[in-house]
């Protein structure tokens, strides 16, 4: 009576022949062939032919493919090295928009990390700009002294401008919102009040009139 693996089942009879503990992990598949023992060989989510009792990456048909210890399912940075962020923005350095910057912090929203944002200047001063307004200029006419009060505070400069565009005076504003200047020694006429960035771009203007008593 032929009984190859000794368990005392005749081949004949026995469900696993080549195998004396038969099937021990109960999977339906004889323990000499069995390819993951003690768990479920016929479990395979990932369909890689890996029972997922013994894949590390059990969510992933291609495992781990760039090799840097994160599945691929989980791999933020695909094809590079989740785990080295040298920066540490939690942006792998393979993924990473700006290294050596932060890739969240981009004040001007226009997905360039403001690390290595070149026109991050020029366009927070256009922010600025559309929130920027005189909003009082007065007394207007005035004999001298010229208030004016500002939507926002401002570093920059007021210049005033006769007729002809030539620039008759200018003070500095550091951040005010509430701003003075004497205009006494102007002539009498019309003159335009001109308000700059400190980056030298035009914000806003308001004409007044300077006459005598």
């Amino acid at each position: 009576m032929a009984d190859a693996d000794g368990d005392g089942v005749p081949d004949g009879c026995d469900e696993c022949p080549n195998s004396a503990n038969d099937d021990s992990d109960g999977d339906g598949v004889c323990d000499d062939v069995d390819i993951c023992p003690g768990e479920d060989d016929l479990s395979d989510l990932d369909g890689d032919g890996v029972p997922d009792g013994c894949d590390d990456c059990p969510n992933s048909a291609t495992g781990d493919s760039d090799g840097d210890g994160i599945c691929d399912d989980a791999d933020s940075c695909p094809g590079s090295d989740d785990l080295v962020d040298n920066d540490g923005d939690g942006v792998p350095d393979g993924c990473d928009l700006c290294p050596g910057a932060d890739d969240d912090e981009d004040i001007d929203e226009d997905g360039i990390p403001d690390g290595c944002d070149d026109t991050i200047d020029d366009q927070d001063d256009e922010e600025v700009a559309d929130l920027f307004e005189i909003n009082q200029l007065y007394p207007n006419p005035t004999t001298g002294l010229l208030q004016l009060v500002f939507s926002v505070e401002l570093e920059g400069t007021v210049m005033i401008y006769d007729v002809y565009g030539r620039i008759v005076q200018y003070a500095p504003v550091k951040g005010q919102k509430y701003f003075s200047l004497m205009a006494n020694d102007l002539a009498d006429g019309t003159y335009l009040v001109v308000v700059h960035s400190d980056k030298g771009q035009q914000m806003a203007s308001r004409r007044f009139v300077k006459i005598t008593r």
